[in-house]
């Protein structure tokens, strides 16, 4: 204790108070003298003590009253008390069932007096810090309690600020930037991802569902969008505007902008597939379109949105508009901005009002990166991360998260088939035939593999070979001709199909000139369906080979083809937009 610590001495007897005073003083203490019960409770309020000598029997109040008093007292009921006694170890009990701390018998010892008095100090001393300390713990956990309910409350607006902003523009607000916000001019990339057949749906289906179409819409829009950073403009109906390189500069606006669009029109494909089966005649449609527009903050106190004016805003909202379900339309700016990046078909010239020449637009059909091969990262939703979905001449191809597009074949064809029945034997012949079911089953067309298949016969009866020869003859003089005039496209069209006529015939007659029979419509199914599925499964080697390997593992060809898988795999399979393949 750094200050003279206080003591007071409570004893009726005059000299007793002078004796503890020669005692004490001498030790560097300061010594307060009370003279009854009564007054010694005042000084205990007036001259706040640290210690207190307190004699047992006085007039009027007893030490022991003294000392209970003192305890009853919150502000004092931990100051030390040592009680001074002559009497019997009644006494000493008496004292510590009052509330004393210790107790000294007369005579005094001078050096016990001192060493007991130092001794309860400096529990006092310890007792002080630790109430001292915490106080101190219980204003800043006040302090922090405040703190926390004021983060919790800038939280919660935050929250409601992005609710009401998309993450880039709330980022900028809470970041101080509001000069970012005023009215200015950019060069930006417009989306805009168009709900096809909205109008008529919302005239005639129910307000919950209506609902339900609009918020998956929006939901998967929405979470690619913040994904790819982009500025969500607003949510107009059927559509949703999206922003790209305001207010967040983004380098590569357009080339990110035409990847989420990739990314939405392959979310959409499960979408529509979900929808069409509810019956509702739906699809998805993007439109994309590059320049300059004025951007800013706009509305009133208590609700502001942020927005883009312009032509190229008009351009977009057109190609949305326009744009057939499935098909992502680019404006011709847009287009130059990402040659290395897409495979494009140009569209016809479509009219836009507002503008007076019809607009030149490129549908996209697919990233080049992905065409035939490269992978990304999958933007297929989590709960069903392996897909076989066909997207117009190509598949494209999900497993174990990456994401590859392979060409169209008869041997994907053949395994989304398989994939959509696990565990479940296909005949050769029925995934040869390709869609619908198996044919009737008569007395004389036995089930294959079983017994005596008949209608097999030559490949080419003897009239066919006839006819092919005779062809030969004329191709010959018709190829002789075209050289003598000069005619190179005439005499190239007749070789190519003399070289096809040819293998034909070699394929249908065997040495000695002997007709070739045909195989077995199952034998001739088995082959076919086990080479074009291999095939397929060593294209998709070559890009994609933890899929390839999964494949070539738990598929089993033959007359009976199946997919087993060696390990649990969920497959969703979309085939319904495929093209025919002759």
């Amino acid at each position: 204790m750094n200050r003279v610590a206080r003591v007071l001495v409570v004893d009726d007897l005059p000299e007793n108070g002078r004796l503890l005073e020669a005692m004490l003083i001498p030790h560097g203490f300061s010594v307060t003298v009370a003279q009854s019960g009564e007054e010694g409770l005042e000084k205990v309020r007036t001259a706040q003590p640290d210690i207190m000598l307190l004699d047992i029997l006085m007039p009027e109040m007893t030490g022991y009253d003294v000392c209970r008093r003192v305890r009853e007292d919150q502000s004092t009921r931990f100051l030390p008390i040592i009680m001074l006694t002559s009497s019997s170890d009644q006494d000493k009990v008496d004292a510590i069932d009052a509330g004393a701390d210790d107790f000294i018998p007369r005579p005094l010892n001078p050096k016990e007096l001192v060493s007991r008095v130092r001794s309860l100090l400096r529990i006092k001393e310890y007792r002080d810090i630790i109430e001292a300390q915490a106080t101190e713990l219980a204003q800043w956990n006040r302090t922090l309690e405040g703190r926390i309910e004021e983060q919790l409350a800038q939280i919660d607006g935050l929250d409601r600020l992005r609710r009401f902003f998309s993450k880039p523009v709330a980022d900028v607000i809470l970041s101080g930037g509001d000069e970012m916000l005023e009215p200015h001019r950019r060069d930006v990339t417009i989306v805009v991802c168009n709900l096809k057949g909205y109008r008529a749906f919302s005239a005639g289906a129910e307000p919950e569902d209506v609902m339900r179409v609009l918020s998956d819409f929006y939901a998967t829009v929405g979470e690619l969008a913040l994904r790819y950073e982009a500025t969500l403009d607003q949510f107009a109906g059927d559509s949703v505007i999206t922003i790209f390189n305001d207010p967040i500069p983004c380098e590569e606006h357009t080339a990110d902008a035409v990847r989420m669009a990739v990314s939405v029109r392959v979310r959409a494909v499960t979408l529509v597939s979900g929808w069409r089966a509810r019956g509702f005649d739906l699809d998805v449609g993007i439109g994309v379109a590059e320049g300059f527009a004025t951007l800013g903050r706009v509305g009133f106190e208590g609700r502001f949105d942020y927005r883009a004016t312009g032509t190229v805003v008009e351009l977009a909202l057109g190609l949305g508009t326009r744009a057939l379900g499935g098909q992502l339309l680019l404006s011709p700016r847009a287009h130059a901005g990402v040659l290395g990046l897409v495979d494009v078909e140009a569209a016809d010239p479509i009219e836009l009002e507002g503008f007076p020449d019809a607009v030149c637009a490129f549908n996209v059909v697919g990233l080049r990166a992905l065409t035939e091969g490269a992978m990304q990262p999958a933007d297929v939703p989590g709960e069903l991360p392996n897909s076989f979905v066909a997207e117009g001449d190509f598949w494209s191809l999900t497993y174990a998260g990456v994401l590859v597009r392979v060409k169209d074949s008869k041997g994907l064809r053949d395994i989304a088939r398989l994939l959509e029945t696990p565990g479940r034997e296909i005949m050769a012949v029925d995934l040869a035939r390709g869609a619908g079911p198996p044919p009737a089953m008569t007395s004389t067309t036995p089930g294959p593999g079983f017994g005596f298949e008949t209608g097999v016969g030559e490949l080419l009866d003897a009239n066919a070979r006839a006819q092919y020869r005779a062809r030969l003859v004329e191709l010959e003089e018709e190829i002789v001709a075209a050289d003598t005039n000069n005619d190179p496209e005439r005499a190239s069209l007749a070789r190519e199909e003399r070289e096809f006529l040819v293998l034909e015939l070699r394929a249908a007659v065997g040495l000695g000139g002997h007709p070739r029979r045909a195989p077995a419509p199952t034998e001739r199914a088995r082959k076919a369906v086990t080479g074009r599925v291999l095939d397929a499964i060593a294209r998709i080697d070559r890009v994609h080979a933890p899929l390839g390997r999964h494949l070539r593992r738990s598929i089993r060809t033959g007359s009976y083809c199946m997919y087993d898988p060696v390990e649990v795999a969920v497959w969703r399979v979309v085939t319904e937009f495929a093209p025919t393949i002759p």
